[in-house]
């Protein structure tokens, strides 16, 4: 990433490690020793550190809309209130998306039926319309987020993970051994399963949200919280 920089811009960087991310910090990292660069990486090594203790400490679960409750090592899993009312918010705009793409193509009908004047503005209007629908069939996930997480709680106490979680739309707990969690990698998705059942998505291309599960798989998989 930083193989076009030249040592002044690198030495500037070093500065004020703590603006990049978490992936530029390990990137300036990596290139600092690709070149042997005689330089105080003392700011950046601790900014790596602090990510990375924040990543073991969960607090970037918040990332994909979970956050964790730590007590001894006892651990819980729930859906964060900034996701929750993202659902609510995808799951509105779903709703009104999809009445305006109707109206359009409702419209569109009616011209193309002779029943109202053809006006190009007006059909470009429909069409926009319509547009919106489609996006508005996307913003259906929202629905399956909301309902898959509405009471989603997932904890380990004693070596016993349970989960609480709606099996067609019906909250039920289930208690299985902590060896049941397993992660599963594609290039699009990584995913925290217990048994067979998905319970958190992560972006594998993102190092923060990749590190961040792995590091809750490990604690959910072994005797320590």
């Amino acid at each position: 990433m930083y193989t076009k920089n030249s040592e002044s811009e690198i030495l500037e960087l070093l500065e004020t490690p703590e603006n990049l991310t978490f992936q530029s910090q390990l990137d300036l990292q990596e290139e600092l020793s690709a070149r042997k660069m005689r330089a105080d990486s003392h700011a950046l090594e601790q900014a790596i550190e602090k990510r990375k203790s924040d990543i073991n400490a969960l607090v970037y679960l918040k990332d994909i809309g979970f956050k964790a409750e730590q007590s001894g090592t006892a651990i819980t899993i729930s859906r964060t209130t900034k996701a929750f009312f993202g659902d609510i918010i995808a799951m509105v705009c779903a709703l009104v998306f999809i009445v305006i793409g109707i109206v359009g193509i409702v419209s569109l009908i009616g011209i193309f039926l002779g029943e109202y004047d053809f006006v190009l503005g007006t059909v470009v209007k429909d069409l926009v319309k319509i547009g919106l629908g489609f996006l508005g069939i996307k913003f259906l996930s929202g629905f399956k987020r909301f309902f898959d997480y509405l009471g989603f709680e997932l904890s380990k106490s004693n070596g016993i993970i349970t989960l609480k979680k709606r099996f067609d739309l019906k909250l039920e707990e289930v208690k299985m051994d902590s060896k049941a969690v397993r992660l599963e990698e594609s290039a699009d998705a990584l995913v925290l399963l217990l048994d067979k059942e998905e319970l958190l998505f992560a972006n594998p291309k993102n190092v923060r949200q990749k590190m961040t599960i792995n590091a809750l798989a490990a604690i959910l998989k072994h005797n320590y919280a």
